[in-house]
């Protein structure tokens, strides 16, 4: 995703400019206006590094999440769980 955050930044990748990395390619079975929308959306340098940032650190920011030995103290805490049908 690097190269996708410096081609945002450098204006180099724009809806309608050479893609040769697919950064900007939806599956075929979306509406071509919904394609185009995504893509002028994807290319808006504050979107494309947050996304960077989630997919960079969630491993991490799950195993914080995740932890049991973490000691909550006095913090209110509410456990959501679902069952199937």
């Amino acid at each position: 995703m690097g190269s996708c955050v410096a081609g945002v930044r450098s204006r180099r990748l724009r809806p309608g400019q050479p893609d040769p990395q697919g950064w900007l390619a939806y599956p075929a079975d979306y509406p071509p206006a919904l394609a185009k929308k995504l893509a002028w959306k994807d290319t808006d340098p504050l979107r494309i590094t947050a996304a960077k940032s989630l997919f960079d650190n969630f491993g991490q920011d799950g195993s914080l999440a995740s932890n049991s030995t973490r000691n909550y103290g006095g913090m209110p805490l509410i456990v959501l769980t679902s069952t199937k049908d």
